[in-house]
């Protein structure tokens, strides 16, 4: 681990570790932004941890930005700060002014007569975002205030709003970039996998202490095996799923988002991870899993959520086979041996 990853796990940690008690998860489940602590994170310069000096940026690469992606899914912050770090490399790549403020992504489709960006994460609590522009255009800077927003939630009550896009908003949205829909896909996608990632780690850790804890005929429940051969199997997906992310970010540091084939894969294997391991952790658990007073459902309520957010598991399966099979026999085995697979 480099020294800089290595300080910005630190610094995330202890950051949210302090900070994100179980009473800020309530108050971001009960829909209250958390301000307070959007300015600690912003103090540490997280959302610009892609950025070069010149932006107030650390100079890191994707695999730092990772690290920061999955402690966040770890400690389950109810704020957008990997949407931010998203839209913020963004802009920094199409040339476009950079963000103190919480930003998003999202992706403006046509219905009718009107443009609407549907399920935009976080949209209620920022000004602006960065957005793909209907009909094949490419990626650019979207004016929030002012639009009619309405305010939708998912499974986890993170907030997925419904934005109406006026005519004078996408007029002074033009933009010359190569990037486009799919790259919003990609890097929402890549966010969605870090996250995962880390939330599977706190349901295994959580699972583990609760095996260890409670006692049932007169021994701890990890000791039967019924038991340990599912948390057996729930290790072995957050494992999985774990090294499926990491390697991600570590083809993102190298390719950027050309790496789409990585990310496919991680978002695949962290969505099919997320699923079996919220089941498991509540099989486990029992009726105390369930309960508000427990914070296992502000973890699994996320996996469940994050896994259809920017493409599910079968979307993205889908994408990677379609271009496996468009390839013959020796540019395939050239592109893997080479690592060189992109499904852009």
């Amino acid at each position: 681990m480099s020294d800089l990853k290595k300080m910005i796990e630190e610094t995330t940690d202890r950051l949210f570790a302090d900070h994100v008690t179980p009473d800020v998860l309530k108050a971001g489940d009960e829909g209250v932004w958390q301000e307070d602590l959007w300015k600690k994170v912003e103090d540490t310069g997280l959302p610009r941890v892609l950025l070069d000096e010149d932006n107030g940026g650390a100079n890191g690469d994707w695999q730092d930005a990772g690290v920061v992606i999955e402690r966040c899914g770890y400690h389950g912050i109810p704020l957008p700060l990997g949407e931010s770090i998203a839209a913020n490399f963004l802009r920094a790549k199409s040339g476009q002014p950079i963000e103190t403020d919480p930003t998003t992504i999202g992706i403006i489709r046509t219905d009718g007569d009107k443009q609407f960006a549907k399920r935009t994460p976080w949209a209620r609590h920022v000004k602006s975002a960065m957005m793909a522009l209907p009909s094949g255009g490419s990626i650019t800077q979207i004016n929030l205030e002012g639009l009619t927003i309405d305010h939708q939630s998912n499974m986890a009550s993170e907030p997925r709003d419904d934005i109406e896009l006026t005519t004078q908003s996408m007029e002074s949205a033009s933009s010359d970039n190569a990037m486009s829909e799919f790259n919003i896909m990609s890097i929402g996608a890549a966010v969605r996998a870090g996250q995962m990632a880390g939330a599977l780690n706190r349901v295994l850790e959580m699972s583990v202490t609760y095996c260890n804890d409670r006692v049932q005929f007169g021994r701890p429940i990890g000791r039967f095996q019924a038991v340990q051969q599912q948390m057996a199997v729930l290790a072995s997906e957050v494992a999985a799923a774990s090294h499926a992310a990491q390697t991600a970010f570590e083809a993102m540091s190298q390719s950027g988002l050309d790496a789409s084939a990585d990310i496919a894969a991680a978002k695949i294997r962290t969505s099919e991870a997320a699923g079996k391991a919220a089941d498991i952790a509540h099989a486990v658990h029992g009726a105390i899993g369930i309960t508000q007073e427990h914070q296992l459902h502000y973890f699994t309520r996320r996996l469940r959520s994050w896994r259809v957010e920017f493409g599910s598991e079968n979307y993205w399966a889908e994408r990677l086979g379609q271009k496996v099979f468009s390839l013959g026999p020796d540019e395939l085995w050239t592109s893997i041996t080479e690592n060189h697979l992109s499904i852009n």
